[in-house]
């Protein structure tokens, strides 16, 4: 095509040469490739290309046609029709994008989206690399080998709260819109300098150490709840401000004060102030730096960090011990108490005594304490220490605590000592026991508390494994299970009054696994769960008596006590209570609350220090958190000191910590456990539902009830309900519902179901509603709205005396046929000629085709005779069973209804036949019946033999036109009958077994013309028969198993001519059999 065009070109400047345009010549070479123009095809070559004969370069060339040069045809030889590329080759564009395959990036660009130079559309193109197309990339630009979401961004490159700081540096990702932010993200709440997880805004302790629980404050500990006595402790409102939170530890002095240990390491106090409720002269000391806080009878010592004491209590500064003592005390690590003083033990083990009325006596001079004690055990006036190599020294007034005549059997071994008022008894590692002490009471000088083991000392010397005390005695627990009791034959031995002693149940001392005191009486426990216990004081046994628990102790878990009471947690979370009953021993009050309990705390810790108290509580505390209170003691006929904590019950909840005295309780509690934002202390409603808003007392609408109607204001419809008046569950009265919203309270209206949207009167009654003539139907309803008064009326409000239903003319009143069909003429009583009845019969003279019978026949249904020989209520001339037995249910044809029978059994099919019986349970008798879909149900036979299992119900076989099958007569019991279907051809085929006892044929088998089946003659036991249907062709084939033993004959299966079986000839077991 090319060369035509340039033989075109060529002609074209002949052409103009000859009309004179251009000047022709021989040698002429315009564009200066050699080929003279005159035969140059190519006038215009480029100077300097290599051109053919013609004169015409590659580039003015295209040898293949496909419009691409032959210099830059990289495809030379293309077929004509080709489509190409600028390189002349075959163009290939899969996608149809206009770009090659070859150079196509994207082969697989949609139809239609515009692409690149590469063939790639935007949605194809991911710039940043990071897997999201830059169509759908957010974030177009993500640094390199960041992990992207599905929008295509980093975490770097989010700032979900717009807080612009990105997600990668936001400390605080869930900053509210808004807030001002530092570098980290984070606004003022959300700052939480010390990680407890309460921000710094509203942190008050805002240096927690690291790890401690806190509470909404920030702060470690809770809040004080208190209640009790007011002079001893239950009181402390003149303090609560200082209780609110950060309290994490509460110490008693029993004589009627607490000190709270705070957080931030101050002390509040309250209580007694001259047992240390007041501090007031140690506030600078007790502001800061507390470590612990301990107590005696009647003052407090703290232990600050440094090592240092302070102590305060009585008239509240002790000027001999802040002046003499105090100032050694440097490096205390742990303190102990008796009823009046102190042991302080430094870190060197040494340990300083100071006691407010107790001084060294010379005769009976202090042990060495300047180093190795390790641990100090306090009885009411002394202590014992045990040092580091094991043994023991003790010191306290007088020289009742004088270990010095037993210090060689102290020189080592011992693990515990115990103590009574004035005694020691210290438990050794051989299972010895190590006594000594005596009477601090000059007037019990020669009282043994103890001290004196020498009467059961032979009982001492090895097996012990624990003992307890009370005041004046000892009690020890054997490893064989026996116990041994010395020491003041008073309290806890003796007993008193009707109290059991020790000598009373020392036979039922046997098998013992634990032992327990108070502070009059001990108790044991058996290894069978007999619970033991003896002792008291005078006439109150105080625990000594348990005569009254009836349940197993094998199942106790822990027992606690007070000085007059015992309370023994079960495993089951329920709790068991005996002793001083006003004093915690009767918990009958709230038993039903005791259970799931967890833990159980005492008002009074018994023990040597105890004083006997007469305010003794319990508090148990459940599975939920809740606490229960019982016991204590009356004052002025109402107070039960720390037993009653009914003023405080909404508030224990989420219990910390217990501290107690005789008569006043004090917890820590979590001190916003709702979270709702109200402190315990001002919150009315302490356990407020997660999420709900609450008003200024901590309470929410569920939890509130402002007209005190019993329905809460989140439920209540009728908030304003006047005093006294009864509710619904929506908390309104009468005088407040309209129930049927027509304008008119319920307790006015009239017609409290008024249809909604229709206009009432002032009784509340709309038009539907009104009855003018009061027969009980509305007027909008009522079809007879003048109904004489009194009458009864239907359901459109019409007496009978207003009706005429069959529309005769006659009244419903008077009609004496009120059903006429319409149409029909009547007379004066209303009835037509179609509902007379001349003759009487039953029969209408209209249909009546005898309609003179005599009076007294019996007739059909056209009023003629009707006779009914078999008195199935069938007339004999269409009874097709006109030989019914009397009393069977027939249908239509005379014959038995199947709708009598209650059971059933069906035989099979004889010809075109379906032979099945029915029977009554009632009467045990049975039909044998036929039934043709042609002429229906006819009876064969009725059996009338009192058996309750029907005909064929042993087995049925069909040989020829007739059936065998198995039936029961009283006569001769259950024997082999046939049947050709009818009456007279049902028979008996042979009374095998003679008499009525029954043979029983079943597992009827045809083969050929022969009848086979099992049967038992009486003689010869169940064998094998065979019958062709007559009683002489009926006959035993042979007898199996010789005798009147059976020969279990199953599986009859017939192949031919011959018959298989399993049988059992007595002899051989059960083999395979033929005849």
């Amino acid at each position: 095509m090319t060369k035509l065009r340039t033989i075109l070109f060529a002609l074209m400047m002949a052409t103009m040469s000859l009309a004179g345009c251009t000047t022709n010549s021989p040698t002429l070479d315009l564009d200066g490739d050699n080929v003279v123009d005159a035969d140059d095809l190519c006038l215009d070559t480029d100077a300097g290309l290599t051109v053919d004969l013609n004169g015409c370069a590659d580039n003015q060339l295209d040898d293949d046609g496909d419009l691409v040069m032959n210099d830059a045809d990289l495809c030379p030889n293309t077929p004509a029709g080709t489509v190409v590329g600028t390189d002349g080759c075959e163009f290939i564009d899969a996608d149809g994008d206009g770009v090659a395959d070859a150079d196509d990036l994207c082969e697989n660009t949609d139809a239609g989206a515009t692409v690149d130079n590469n063939g790639c559309a935007a949605s194809q193109l991911d710039d940043d690399n990071d897997g999201v197309s830059n169509a759908d990339d957010a974030c177009e630009n993500t640094p390199s080998g960041e992990t992207v979401d599905a929008v295509g961004c980093a975490t770097s490159q989010l700032d979900d709260d717009a807080d612009g700081v990105s997600n990668a540096d936001d400390a605080c990702p869930g900053t509210t819109a808004g807030e001002t932010v530092d570098a980290a993200g984070c606004s003022p709440w959300q700052i939480d300098t010390d990680g407890d997880g309460v921000v710094d805004d509203v942190d008050q302790c805002p240096s927690t150490p690291p790890g401690a629980s806190v509470d909404s404050t920030g702060c470690t500990g809770g809040a004080v709840i208190t209640w009790g006595f007011d002079t001893t402790g239950g009181d402390s409102s003149s303090v609560s401000n200082l209780l609110r939170t950060g309290v994490v530890e509460i110490t008693t002095a029993r004589n009627g004060a607490f000190a709270a240990l705070k957080s931030d390491g101050s002390v509040v106090t309250w209580g007694s102030s001259s047992d240390g409720g007041d501090s007031s002269c140690k506030s600078t000391e007790l502001a800061s730096g507390v470590e612990k806080v301990y107590a005696n009878d009647n003052s407090f010592v703290a232990l600050k960090t440094d090592g240092s004491v302070v102590l305060w209590g009585y008239a509240c500064a002790n000027t001999a011990f802040d002046t003499q003592i105090a100032p050694s005390l440097t490096d205390v690590v742990d303190v102990f108490h008796n009823v009046h003083g102190y042991a302080f033990l430094s870190s060197d083990g040494s340990v300083v005594t100071f006691s407010n009325s107790v001084a060294e006596d010379t005769d009976c001079p202090w042990p060495d304490l300047s180093t190795g004690v390790v641990d100090v055990i306090p009885n009411r006036i002394g202590f014992a220490a045990i040092k580091s190599d094991g043994s023991v020294v003790s010191w306290g007034e007088g020289c009742y605590s004088d270990s010095t005549p037993v210090a060689n059997e102290l020189a080592s071994g011992v693990v515990s000592v115990h103590g009574t008022q004035t005694a020691f008894a210290a438990l050794k590692s051989d299972g010895s026991v190590v006594t000594w002490g005596s009477s601090s009471d000059e007037e019990m000088i020669q009282l043994n508390y103890g001290g004196d083991s020498s009467a059961v000392a032979t009982d001492l010397t090895s097996g012990v494994t624990k003992i307890v005390s009370t005041p004046t005695s000892f009690l020890a627990l054997k490893s064989d299970g026996s116990t041994v009791l010395w020491g003041q034959h008073g309290w806890g031995s003796t007993g008193a009054g009707n109290c059991p002693t020790y000598a009373d149940v020392s036979q039922q001392l046997t098998n013992v696994v634990d032992v327990f005191a108070n502070y009059h009486a001990y108790g044991a426990i058996t290894a069978t769960g007999d619970l033991i216990t003896w002792g008291g004081y005078w006439d109150e046994c105080e625990g000594g008596d348990s005569s009254a628990i009836t349940v197993s102790f094998s199942n106790v878990q822990t027992i606690y006590s007070n000085d007059q009471a015992f309370a023994a947690l079960m495993n089951d979370g329920t709790v068991v209570t005996w002793g001083n009953a006003s004093n915690g021993g009767d918990s009958s009050t709230v038993s039903a609350q005791l259970t799931d309990v967890v833990e159980i705390h005492t008002s009074t810790d018994p023990g040597v220090t105890s004083m006997g108290y007469e305010c003794d509580a319990f508090m148990a505390i459940k599975s939920d958190g809740t606490a229960i209170t019982w016991g204590g003691c009356v004052v002025n006929g109402d107070d039960f000191g720390g037993g009653d904590s009914s003023s405080v019950a909404p508030q224990l909840n989420n219990i910390l910590l217990v501290a107690k005295i005789p008569a006043a309780f004090a917890v820590i509690v979590v001190s916003d456990a709702d979270g709702d934002g109200v402190h315990v202390h001002d919150d009315a409603c302490p356990n407020t539902p997660t999420g709900e808003t609450v008003d200024a007392t901590g309470c929410s609408s569920s939890q509130t009830d402002t007209d005190g109607d019993g329905v809460v204001d989140a439920l209540d419809l009728c908030p304003s309900t006047p005093a006294g008046e009864t509710v619904d569950t929506d908390g309104c009265s009468m005088s407040q519902l309209d129930s049927d919203l027509d304008g008119v309270l319920d307790s006015v209206d009239a017609c409290l179901g008024t249809p909604v949207g229709e206009t009432v009167d002032a009784t509340g009654c709309s038009s539907s509603q009104i009855d003018t003539d009061g027969d009980g139907i509305v007027d909008s309803l009522d079809q007879c709205p003048s109904t004489p008064t009194g009458q009864a009326v239907d359901n459109n409000g019409c007496a009978a005396s207003e009706l005429d239903d069959d529309a005769d003319g006659v009244s419903n009143a008077d009609d004496a046929c009120p059903n006429t069909p319409t149409g029909e003429t009547v007379d004066a009583t209303g009835c037509s000629s179609s509902q007379t009845d001349s003759d009487g019969d039953g029969v209408a003279d209209a249909y009546d085709q005898c309609p003179t019978t005599p009076p007294g026949t019996v007739v059909g249904s056209d009023g003629c005779e009707f006779n009914d020989a078999d008195g199935d209520g069938v007339a004999d001339a269409d009874d097709q069973c006109p030989n019914t037995p009397a009393g069977e249910v027939v249908d239509a044809t005379g014959c038995p209804s199947t709708s009598s029978y209650n059971n059933f059994s069906v035989l099979g099919m004889l010809g075109n036949d379906l032979y099945y019986a029915g029977g009554d349970s009632s009467s045990n008798q049975w039909d044998l019946m036929k039934y043709n879909s042609g002429s229906g149900a006819t009876l064969v036979k009725t059996f009338a033999n009192g058996y309750s299992t029907g005909p064929g119900t042993w087995g049925t076989a069909q040989l020829g036109t007739s059936m065998f099958f198995s039936a029961y007569d009283s006569t001769n019991g259950i024997e082999l009958w046939v049947t050709d279907g009818t009456s007279s051809g049902t028979v008996m085929v042979k009374d095998i077994r003679a008499g009525s006892d029954s043979s029983t044929p079943r597992s009827f088998t045809v083969v050929g013309n022969t009848l086979y089946f099992v049967a038992n003659d009486g003689t010869n036991g169940e064998e094998l028969w065979k019958s062709d249907g007559t009683a002489s062709g009926t006959m035993m084939v042979k007898d199996i198993s010789s005798g009147s033993s059976q020969s279990n004959i199953y599986g009859f299966t017939a192949v031919g001519s011959t018959l298989y079986f399993r049988a059992d000839d007595g002899t051989n077991g059960a083999e395979l059999w033929k005849t």
